[in-house]
């Protein structure tokens, strides 16, 4: 059969036909060629994820309850909505309604004010306040891919915790929130004891594992939305949303006595370590800024270490040698 020829053509299409009313072949977009519509999400940090349009009705804005929450004064509570239309019919390409929610100031695809329903279009871009949401159709080959270069860009290589840079913009949009609606914010520093002694008895790769197995510790010690980070080197930082002082401190000595019973399994010896935390607490009070907060952290863990390692000391509050706060 020659298929450049019309005519063979023709009888492979009759053949398929056939085939199909006799229920021999059953033709189907395989999952991972079918077409999804997610976003992208750029804030004023230059920062971008995906999200993906999952259900009938996205509701974009400020309010804790929205789907997308942008944290901006400029954008409503609930600023905008996006509609999934046919959203029952997967094999379809995606029709997307974009509808501004009567918001104070307005919401803008590719530079015009939307002031009635607009389908999008693959390329599209929405405008919310300060941050651009690009709108795409993609197939779930391409998604996984996107997030995997996305994990590259901000996880640390070695820990597989977030890395410094991310950490820098999650904490912010953290703290901003914790701000604007005063909810608590505490941040933990921690820095591991004596790890230089490691690095210099036993060598890097040694030293290396000992940072891995460490971050396994605190993941395992971490809620699904604590924010933990490599800081750089032997130094970390784990952020807790809606999270007190009080609260704060017993994960900090919970994850210090972890960290203290736990042996590292290296190549070379096992090896036992301590870690001391420094503690603060977000001001509602006071003009301050997230780099405040990690500099009052830091200042607590500096006096951790002053005052002998292996303990958890708080910004502002006074301890004993066994680390106890003096009333």
């Amino acid at each position: 059969m020659n298929l450049d020829s019309t005519e063979d053509k023709r009888k492979l299409s009759a053949m398929d036909t056939h085939a199909q009313d006799q229920g021999e072949v059953e033709l189907s977009v395989p999952e991972s060629s079918a077409v999804r519509p997610v976003l992208m999400i750029f804030d004023t940090n230059k920062l971008h994820e995906w999200y993906m349009i999952v259900q009938e009705e996205t509701r974009i804005g400020r309010d804790p309850e929205v789907d997308i929450l942008l944290n901006d004064d400029a954008i409503s509570r609930i600023h905008a909505r996006i509609v999934f239309e046919n959203i029952d019919r997967p094999l379809e390409e995606p029709r997307c309604v974009l509808e501004d929610n009567d918001s104070r100031n307005g919401t803008y695809l590719n530079g015009k004010r939307v002031s009635q329903p607009t389908l999008l279009r693959n390329g599209d871009r929405v405008f919310i306040g300060s941050t651009c949401l690009a709108y795409f159709v993609r197939t779930e080959l391409e998604i996984n891919s996107d997030q995997k270069l996305r994990s590259l860009a901000t996880t640390d290589a070695l820990t597989g915790l977030a890395n410094r840079g991310f950490m820098a913009i999650e904490f912010q949009r953290e703290y901003d929130r914790s701000k604007r609606y005063r909810r608590p914010l505490s941040l933990l520093m921690l820095d591991l004891d004596n790890f230089k002694k490691i690095n210099d008895t036993y060598g890097h790769t040694v030293g290396d594992q000992v940072l891995e197995q460490f971050a396994r510790v605190v993941m395992g010690k971490t809620r699904v939305h604590d924010i933990a980070a490599r800081y750089g080197g032997e130094e970390f930082a784990i952020l807790l949303p809606e999270t007190s002082l009080q609260g704060a401190l017993v994960i900090a000595e919970r994850l210090r006595k972890t960290v203290q019973n736990h042996e590292f399994q290296t190549k070379g010896p096992r090896l036992r370590l301590t870690v001391s935390i420094g503690l603060a607490e977000i001001d509602y009070l006071s003009e301050t800024r997230m780099t405040d907060l990690v500099d009052q952290a830091d200042e607590a863990l500096l006096r951790a270490k002053r005052e002998g390692k292996n303990r958890v000391c708080v910004w502002g509050v006074e301890t004993n040698s066994r680390g106890e706060t003096v009333t």
